[in-house]
């Protein structure tokens, strides 16, 4: 058990000058929302990639592990134990623990998606993508010093319309999307949108010829509803969810190296000494024979988003959202059948946040936006180890199991502002500023 607490302050200044005409005419239609708020995309004093849903669509892109193909100096590396880790210009943090706080943040229509492992199906079903540069502390909080990304999903139409995409592949892959939606009543639409992704097993064992590991089992849902009373007032209530029961990938044996010396322990000894490293070919690998080796991983969210146009042209947001993210994986690590070590996953984290914020201009020239946010956030993990090679104990009697656990209660409490002043026409100074405890 332990109790941190944390101050961060964090500012920013920028000067943005107009494009040229050319270049203004060319990104006149792109609209962005990097600042929260609707913004052509020439008109942003930051480092944005922006790109339409269809785009992503055609290119197969998914998920955020794919977007290595489409932004700039965006990497993503998978941790020993399946969770992801995202960097921005090197700005990133590598920890197999899965309530590491990131250092690239991920939102879904300004929803945070607070820890890494929440984001497997944020790419479902978008309007756009906006990856920003960090540092991004001001606006998007203290975990975005390599950046944000933003997915803003395609929203509910005032027609009924319907569409998907499938595909097809080797290992009998199966990819399918699909997306129902149109009005419900005069100041109600909906959006339904799925997603199912599966393919057989890919690797084989290396000593058990018809045994074979690695099949994708993964479901997604998005539910949209859009509710506009008045001209002045609108709320979105997004109800989203994915289920993950995938095998886990086996590791490919690479050498022996006892962690008992001289020697090491006579049986993981006359197993693995000898053993001959794994051959250059990427479907084989080995496990513990008798099991299954897979994820039984889970997220849901529901979140609201208000929006309420006040006297002066002021608006007033509100983004309340919770989060739930549970895993239980059980994974070979040493990649032989020799049962050296096998590594497990019991996790739970729980997210509750709230924005509130208010938008307006001062005259002609200036724009502001000032709110604060609140975050409580419970995580429970457990990581589970089960070895034979060890040297802990006295002689023939040894712990072969251990758990880490890793348990934190966080609550956030942040207020942040920025400022745009419109120097000339041409050149505009933009000052923000936040303060998170």
């Amino acid at each position: 058990m332990s109790l941190q607490m944390s101050r961060w302050v964090s500012a920013a200044l920028a000067l943005a000058i107009a494009s040229t005409a050319m270049a203004d005419e060319v990104l006149e239609e792109v609209t962005v929302t990097a600042q929260k708020r609707s913004e052509r995309l020439s008109d942003v004093p930051l480092s944005i990639t922006a790109t339409t849903g269809d785009q992503l669509a055609k290119q197969g892109i998914t998920d955020a592990t794919d977007l290595e193909r489409i932004v700039p100096r965006f990497a993503y590396q998978k941790s020993t134990y399946g969770a992801p880790v995202f960097a921005i210009r090197g700005i990133g943090v590598y920890d197999t623990f899965v309530g590491m706080s990131p250092t690239v943040t991920v939102y879904v229509d300004q929803v945070p998606l607070p820890y890494l492992v929440m984001a497997q199906a944020a790419g479902m079903d978008l309007e756009r993508l906006e990856v920003l540069k960090g540092p991004q502390g001001t606006l998007f909080g203290q975990n975005s010093t390599g950046g944000a990304i933003n997915y803003i999903a395609a929203k509910p139409t005032r027609e009924f319309s319907t569409g998907g995409d499938l595909t097809y592949g080797r290992f009998d892959e199966l990819d399918a999307n699909i997306y129902v939606s149109g009005p419900l009543t005069n100041t109600l639409s909906a959006r339904l949108s799925a997603r199912r992704e599966s393919h057989g097993d890919w690797q084989r064992s290396e000593t058990r010829p018809y045994d074979e590991l690695g099949n994708r089992d993964f479901n997604a849902t998005r539910l949209l509803l859009d509710w506009q009373p008045h001209e002045d007032v609108k709320f979105e209530l997004n109800l989203n969810g994915w289920w993950d029961k995938s095998a886990t990938q086996a590791a490919q044996f690479e050498g022996y190296s006892p962690a008992r010396n001289p020697g090491g322990y006579p049986e993981a000894t006359e197993a693995l000494s000898t053993r001959p490293v794994a051959p250059d070919d990427a479907r084989l690998a080995d496990w513990d024979a008798g099991q299954r080796f897979k994820v039984d991983d889970q997220f849901y969210q529901a979140a609201l988003h208000g929006d309420v146009t006040l006297p002066h042209d002021l608006v007033l947001t509100s983004i309340t959202a919770y989060s739930h993210y549970g895993a239980r994986e059980h994974i070979d690590t040493d990649g032989t059948d020799f049962n050296d070590f096998t590594h497990g996953t019991i996790a739970d984290i729980g997210s509750l946040s709230q924005e509130l914020r208010v938008a307006g201009n001062f005259g002609e020239r200036a724009t502001f936006t000032v709110g604060g946010n609140f975050q409580r956030d419970i995580v429970d993990d457990d990581d589970l180890g089960d070895f034979n090679a060890t040297n802990a104990g006295v002689g023939p009697a040894r712990y072969q199991n251990f758990i880490n656990r890793a348990d934190q209660s966080i609550i956030t409490r942040a207020g942040f502002g920025a400022l745009d002043f419109k120097l000339t026409d041409t050149l505009t100074a933009q000052g923000s500023a936040r303060y998170t405890s």
